[in-house]
């Protein structure tokens, strides 16, 4: 039988499995899957005749999710094994791991994590298969309840016949990830003690040979948790109880509608009150990752402040671009647009040192078509008393605005830190959100189809990472953009766009993924509840913010 391996026919034995491939590669303990037919696969999976067949390994960002959920799989088993009628609920991404409590409210103890710790090296040191189960729901319900603490329900396969469990010596979870082959490859791990839960740490993805190091980020943490709190308090803590509420009918969707959005009026109108009664802030900063939400919150930010006698003048940090032969290089040799330093620095801290000084102030006007400061400026003149706004993905970082002083700065920090699950072991990553965001946005507003948006997301992220998300405990306020119902109203959106990518794509893949994440979720048909002024009508048009 002839397949393709890594761009190069090679005859393989009828009913040869990926794994009998790995004595062709080198490093063949870093591969944990493959693409085949762009199509992402296990190990154990059987080729057929003209396969096409792509090795993964840790290094691409399939990998490293196989391993991350591979090692709170393990997490899991581990914690059944040494806290007896307990399980676990995996939360959210925290300090470069996954924040997880017991699902019983109890708080996590340091001797629980030492047990759970021990228990997670034996399982790794047997080198245990990981083995898949394809399960009819009755079969799948009875196999997870064999867990005892096991409470994930199989509610939302209603229109699936079977389901496909994962099993780690007798004990079962479904995850919608593939995993590594066997428990011994996860073999860099660590738990942090993160009152009242813990954060899973696997395998640092920068150098791949170590476990990675735990960052804490209390503000983002205060934050999740507050609104973890909050949405339990509605009932919305996972697909299934969103789904309830969709069934319930349209009274009830706009009633959640109203509810969510009455959120995070109440935060921007506190944000507001907070900055009008300090008179020392002159300067506000805005920042967040793609598609947090950054144009909205700061139009809204500026209406209440006016509403309050304040008049915000707003500029933007992407006039002081340097010209482009100056544009600093990234590791790769390439201009680097996204770096602090491919900003006039002194030029941006000298005009925002008049302006707040109450002059007329000249500010530049780049020609991006050029790539040079064009000839002619904009005067700009701040209201006495107002503070300026600005909006960028450096506004955390003080560097930007060196030369003013902390105390005349309020920092703003922007993202959607969603708590909404898929179920107690599959969360859904925030940044997934951002890029459905991201995807319906581009399709239906900007002309970019799906495929562009989601070639271009891993080099957005490796920006944010660099830029944005190792200043966020810089924040004075963390706003989270995030709406219980979202997902359910970009469904409808996303799924056609995501569709539409072929199955000859190398994206092919994360179209595949998303589209089976979303395919859990009901959609909301009726969008009349959804405010005119809501952040979601950034991305499904119909803003009141679109001309101002």
């Amino acid at each position: 039988m002839q397949i393709k391996l890594n761009g190069k026919n090679i005859e393989v034995r009828d009913k040869c499995v990926i794994k009998e491939l790995l004595s062709l590669e080198k490093n063949v303990h870093m591969i944990c899957a493959a693409f085949v037919n762009n199509v992402v696969k296990s190990l154990q999976y059987t080729l057929s005749e003209g396969d096409e067949v792509r090795f993964i390994d840790i290094k691409h960002e399939v990998g490293y999710k196989i391993y991350e959920n591979t090692t709170l799989f393990i997490f899991s088993k581990a914690l059944h094994d040494v806290c007896p009628g307990k399980d676990v609920d995996v939360k959210y991404s925290l300090g470069g791991g996954i924040y997880c409590e017991f699902d019983n409210g109890l708080p996590i103890t340091k001797n629980d994590i030492k047990n759970i710790k021990e228990r997670m090296q034996s399982i790794i040191d047997a080198k245990i298969p990981v083995k898949k189960h394809r399960l009819t729901t009755r079969q799948a319900d009875r196999a997870l309840n064999y867990n005892k603490a096991n409470k994930t329900s199989t509610e939302r396969f209603v229109n699936s016949k079977f389901i496909n469990l994962y099993e780690i010596d007798g004990y079962f979870g479904y995850f919608y990830t593939k995993m590594l082959d066997n428990t011994g490859m996860a073999e860099y791990f660590d738990v942090i003690e993160q009152y009242p839960g813990c954060v899973v740490m696997s395998i640092d993805d920068n150098t791949f040979d170590k476990k990675k190091t735990y960052i804490p980020q209390p503000n983002l943490f205060n934050e999740f948790q507050s609104y973890s709190e909050w949405c339990s308090r509605l009932d919305v803590i996972d697909v299934t109880s969103l789904n309830r509420i969709i069934t319930e009918g349209q009274a009830s969707i706009d009633n959640l509608i109203t509810v969510c959005e009455a959120r995070h009026e109440q935060t921007i109108h506190s944000i507001a009150e907070a900055i009008c009664n300090d008179k020392n802030i002159k300067l506000i900063l805005i920042t967040g990752p793609s598609c947090a939400g950054k144009t909205t919150t700061s139009k809204r930010l500026r209406a209440h402040l006016i509403s309050k006698g304040l008049f915000p003048l707003t500029i933007g940090t992407d006039d002081y671009f340097v010209n482009r032969d100056k544009t600093p290089l990234d590791e790769f040799g390439n201009k680097d647009f996204e770096s602090i330093y491919a900003l006039d620095l002194d030029e941006f801290n000298n005009n925002l040192k008049d302006l707040m000084a109450g002059k007329e102030t000249k500010v530049p006007v780049y020609d991006f078509i050029e790539g040079r400061r064009a000839d002619e400026r904009k005067v700009l003149k701040l209201e006495e008393g107002s503070p300026l706004i600005v909006e960028g993905i450096h506004g955390l970082n003080e560097i930007l605005t060196k030369d003013i002083a902390r105390e005349n700065k309020c920092k703003i920090y922007i993202n959607d830190l969603t708590d909404l699950n898929v179920d107690q072991y599959n969360r859904i990553p925030t940044s997934d959100v951002r890029l459905i965001r991201r995807i319906v946005r581009d399709s239906f507003m900007r002309g970019h189809d799906a495929l562009a948006t989601i070639s271009m997301w891993q080099s957005v992220r490796r920006g944010e990472h660099m830029n944005i998300f190792p200043y966020s405990n810089e924040a004075d306020f963390v706003f989270n953009t995030s709406l219980a119902y979202e997902l359910a109203v970009l469904k409808k959106y996303a799924e056609p766009a995501l569709k539409a990518i072929s199955n000859e794509s190398e994206y092919y893949y994360e179209a595949r993924r998303l589209l089976g994440f979303l395919s859990f979720f009901l959609p909301i048909e009726n969008e009349s509840a959804i405010y005119t002024n809501s952040l979601l009508r950034e991305f499904i048009g119909g803003s009141v913010f679109e001309k101002l």
